[in-house]
């Protein structure tokens, strides 16, 4: 009883020295929770003791995170152009000064590395701009920095058609069209943002005609597509109907138009010298006559005020008054230059990298992202000089036509050539272009016959291109040189392979290899084996020499690293 009693005082004394919290009291208490804590100093409760007492350890005690420093703001991207004497001579001429594009003058949009490389084409709607670059075509937008995105590129599929290699682009007023080397036309319709065939050029039939369509422009009356091999301007899907006219015995390089005028860019074909005609309806604009030298023209852009000439490949811009071709202005472009916009009177060049926004000297900006571009690329110039010095298997120049050079057009079998095509005598030597090692050399090769071209045509119209495999009957008995700096040569329809040259031989520049023949082409089942030639192509990792660049661009690049005299 007694030990009850005590129990019920000690439970009074409890109650009595508690403090209640009111109504009110929660209230305020659950309202503090939800606000910015306050630190305060509290008791903390006594722990009772381990049952092993521990030697005495330091009070760990909560301490705050260091204050990072602050992250320095890189500078913005700089535009490193001095200007060129020889420029700045040539301009004198003509009572002109060079400008040169500069941070005084002009703003600059700096991407990550192996963004773009090489671009062949930019255009403008709005403000997002459309770049070409290594297949791809890039959508980019202008009203603040960001990473490019990929909008087409080789390998893709329009309405079941394989895209094999974007050469230009255009845009309409509701459309973006590019250009395709097998030469077929796709649109990207920006208001349903797909893409569809605007219009197909594969030929189902083995005597199709070999037209090399090489640029293209498009307006509210139609699109135009320019021809390299038979000298030729194509309009079609205009509303007064399709039409055509002939050029001068030239290499097609660029076509613009501004309204009812037509702007023809062209090469001569003996030397690197440019033309630039004018045509009004077909027909030719005499008045118009430039007044100053093209060299090594890469692009024509036209607006009301100004014909725009991308020269000197991309390092100069001729500004040119569109009635007469006079000249108004040279501007010096920053390194590496390679394609350019004008409208809306702006003017925006696009170079490795990078985007210049001449006369906007406020837009600098650096743009941050993955790269895009992973291993060796065919169109970056920095490769070829890494090269080793190489030389013709066969005779010291180049073939006069394009349609003989890597990236043109085999309608034939729905695809792209890839190397180089040099005819010559049958049994003539073929050689090796530079010091390496053979790894692969055909000895038990067997001549096709007429049902094996069948079989694989009849595959390749089934696919609407031509599989790897059928590229490899194609190429009939060949011989394969790996080179150092991972360069590799292949020499195709060869009649024969000399002694002695086995996978792992080791082989000297100008060593023999085989012999010119025809295997592997359908000329190789007719009486007397006509039409002999070699295939000759370079390779760096899974690219062809050649891939991603203009068809003028390519002949200079291959008589720079061939040693052949323009």
């Amino acid at each position: 009883m007694r030990y009850f009693v005590f129990l019920m005082a000690m439970l009074a004394l409890l109650i009595g020295c508690s403090n209640p919290v009111s109504r009110s009291d929660a209230s305020t208490a659950v309202s503090l929770e939800t606000a910015v804590p306050i630190p305060q100093h509290t008791t903390q409760p006594t722990l009772p003791p381990p049952l092993i007492q521990p030697s005495a350890q330091p009070t760990i005690q909560p301490t705050n995170s260091p204050t990072p420093p602050p992250t320095a703001t890189p500078p913005p991207p700089s535009i490193s152009n001095p200007v060129d004497a020889e420029l700045a001579e040539k301009a004198a001429a003509y009572g002109l000064d060079v400008t040169a594009v500069s941070d005084a003058n002009s703003g600059v949009w700096q991407f990550t590395a192996n963004s773009f490389i090489h671009p062949l084409a930019l255009d403008v709607r709005g403000d997002t701009a459309y770049l070409l670059d290594a297949g791809r075509v890039l959508a980019i937008n202008l009203t603040a920095p960001q990473p490019p995105a990929i909008l087409l590129e080789p390998g893709q599929a329009i309405e079941g058609v394989r895209v094999l290699e974007p050469l230009d682009l255009a845009v309409t007023d509701s459309e973006l069209l590019a250009l395709d080397r097998a030469g077929d036309v796709y649109a990207y319709d920006f208001a349903a943002q797909s893409w569809r065939i605007d219009r197909y050029d594969r030929a189902p039939r083995l005597d199709s005609a070999n037209h090399y369509y090489v640029a293209l422009a498009g307006v509210g009356n139609g699109r135009f597509l320019l021809d390299t091999n038979y000298n030729y301007v194509k309009r079609y899907a205009a509303a007064e109907g399709d039409a055509g006219w002939l050029l001068p015995d030239s290499r097609g390089v660029d076509v613009a138009v501004q309204g009812e005028n037509v702007y023809v860019l062209l090469r001569e074909m003996d030397s690197r010298a440019g033309l630039l005609n004018a045509y009004q309806h077909t027909a030719s604009r005499p008045a118009f006559r430039p007044n100053i030298s093209i060299e090594q023209p890469r692009q024509v852009a036209a607006t009301e005020t100004a014909v725009y000439v991308l020269d000197q490949a991309g390092e100069r811009i001729l500004v040119l008054q569109p009635q007469t071709g006079a000249l108004q202005a040279v501007i010096q472009s920053p390194p590496e230059t390679s394609a350019m916009w004008a409208g809306d009177g702006r003017l925006i060049l696009a170079g490795r990298d990078a985007l210049y926004f001449v006369n906007e000297p406020g837009r600098r900006d650096w743009v941050e992202s993955t790269a895009m571009l992973v291993g060796p690329q065919p169109h970056d110039p920095a490769l070829f000089a890494a090269l080793p010095p190489l030389r013709l298997p066969i005779g010291i120049t180049l073939p006069q036509r394009d349609l003989q050079l890597p990236g043109a057009p085999r309608h034939y079998r729905l695809g792209v050539h890839q190397g180089i095509d040099l005819y010559w005598r049958r049994g003539a030597e073929v050689t090796a272009v530079a010091d390496g090692t053979v790894v692969r050399a055909t000895l038990d090769y067997t001549d096709p016959d007429t049902y094996d071209f069948a079989a694989w045509d009849s595959e390749t119209q089934s696919l609407g291109y031509t599989s790897d495999a059928a590229l490899d009957f194609y190429r009939g008995r060949q011989v394969w040189v790996q080179h150092e700096g991972g360069l590799l040569s292949r020499y195709a329809h060869l009649e024969s392979v000399a002694g002695g040259v086995v996978t792992g031989t080791a082989v000297i520049q100008g060593q023999l290899l085989g012999t010119v023949g025809n295997s592997g082409t359908p000329s190789s089942l007719l009486t007397g084996k006509p039409d002999t030639h070699i295939h000759f192509d370079l390779w760096l990792g899974d690219h062809y020499i050649g891939q991603y660049l203009r068809p003028v661009e390519t002949r200079e690049w291959l008589e720079q690293i061939l040693g052949i005299d323009e």
